[in-house]
């Protein structure tokens, strides 16, 4: 009987040396784990829409009349459209993707008569919790740019919004006239008034003439604006500003299709649950090859099957990552493209893992998952 105590004995520190595992963690932190989480990829998408608001002109129904114009405005609209889109992607963690990495402790030696001491392990982790190095120094910068592709978005209102132009100031005569058919006629012959005096600014027969180019520049832009604002009384005004709003959103494995912001032209750009405007979604194309080839040791993470065995799951776990894959996508609705880029979505990529041991040194980006150095 004692014998093969003895071999049991000689063969333990063979077969059982310190590891480093980590476990998905779930619930409280054991005692002296080191917790991180893997990455998920999200994109901020800026929306500028356009509002044009049409009004009618006080003098509509007399702009044929007393200007031979048929083309007005005759009721109150307001309208938005779409003017871009632009998208940056985002990092965050991912709270489904949570671990816990532990050290075990050798078992007694008895040809050594002696216990290994604990390993330590040195875990550099962003302030968010995203893993960057285990057991070495990372190298890269942090925050890294993980869609270059993606333009900024426009935080300042876009160009081509006009200004609220000064109303037509109204005459004394305009204001004494005993109808509205009377202020139209007035108003109309201030209009042929302005024109007059453009033409005789244009042609140099003012008494007093601008003395330099700036001058007579300055006086025209002022006619031009205040026959605009009578003209408006007849034809209406046409008024746009624009708007910048931002959503957010999370792409979900698996996934090809989801709807980032609703649109109509009464509301503008609304929450994806506002179902008062069509869908405007975001597409992603079939992946495409790995831009890095998977290490030798690792393995996919797989369910056991009737099929498959659950040999993974019985093999200890030193450390989990992502195999990132570069994705394109879209934002598009049923009519057009709003806009085009490709990025790494660290949740789309394979998820890895490489086997218990006590030697695990490796970098990773804390953006995709995916392992930089070893």
């Amino acid at each position: 009987m004692k014998r093969p105590i003895i071999l049991l004995a000689a063969l333990l520190p063979l077969t059982l040396a310190a590891q480093i595992i980590t476990e998905p963690l779930q619930g409280e932190l054991p005692k002296g784990g080191i917790v991180y989480y893997l990455p998920q990829t999200g994109l901020h998408v800026s929306v500028t829409q356009r509002t044009i608001v049409e009004t009618p002109g006080e003098f509509a129904r007399y702009a044929q009349h007393c200007l031979g114009i048929k083309e007005v405005i005759t009721q109150q609209s307001t309208r938005r459209e779409i003017v871009g889109v632009q998208a940056t992607a985002f990092t965050q963690p991912d709270p489904s993707q949570r671990y816990c990495i532990q050290a075990l402790r050798p078992v007694y030696s008895e040809k050594a008569k002696t216990i290994a001491p604990m390993p330590q392990i040195k875990v550099a982790t962003t302030p968010e919790g995203l893993l960057r190095a285990v057991n070495m120094e990372p190298t890269a910068t942090w925050p890294t740019k993980s869609c270059p592709e993606a333009s900024s978005c426009p935080q300042t209102q876009a160009a081509g919004c006009e200004k609220a132009p000064v109303g037509a100031p109204l005459t004394q005569e305009m204001q004494l006239a005993g109808s509205t058919l009377r202020m139209a006629e007035l108003a109309a012959k201030q209009i042929f008034s302005l024109r007059e005096t453009r033409l005789a600014l244009i042609q140099g027969e003012v008494e007093n003439m601008p003395s330099d180019g700036a001058g007579l520049a300055l006086m025209l832009q002022q006619l031009d604006e205040t026959e605009k604002a009578y003209t408006e009384l007849f034809t209406g005004s046409r008024r746009e500003s624009c708007q910048t709003i931002r959503f957010d959103i999370v792409p979900e494995k698996g996934l090809g299709r989801q709807v980032v912001f609703r649109f109509s032209s009464q509301k503008g750009a609304v929450g994806k649950d506002d179902l008062s405007g069509r869908p405007v979604y975001l597409s992603l194309s079939p992946r495409s090859n790995a831009p890095l080839t998977q290490v030798r040791d690792s393995f996919m993470v797989e369910r056991p099957t009737k099929k498959t065995p659950a040999r993974m799951e019985a093999l200890p776990v030193g450390l989990y990552y992502y195999q990132p894959v570069q994705t394109a996508f879209s934002i598009v609705d049923a009519e057009q493209t709003y806009f085009e880029g490709q990025c790494c979505f660290a949740q789309e990529g394979d998820l890895l893992f490489l086997e218990a041991a006590s030697d695990i040194k490796v970098e990773l980006d804390p953006a995709t998952g995916a392992i930089l150095k070893r």
